[in-house]
């Protein structure tokens, strides 16, 4: 789960990133709402990849 957690900082670090960007006038609010969304997204799919594989491995420690 140690993965998740790298994921979680990550999406941290980008949605600072674009509130840094709309407080410069560097995107529009709306331009970091769809940032913020496809950050979601992206954060959503990398954790359902890493449930993925953490099932498949205990599944072989099982196994044994």
């Amino acid at each position: 789960r140690e993965q998740i957690g790298n994921i979680s900082d990550l999406s941290r670090d980008a949605n600072e990133m674009i509130k840094e960007y709309q407080a410069g006038g560097d995107i529009t609010e709306d331009d970091g709402v769809q940032g913020e969304k496809k950050v979601q997204a992206t954060v959503d799919k990398g954790v359902e990849q890493v449930d993925v594989i953490a099932k498949k491995k205990e599944a072989e420690i099982m196994e044994v």
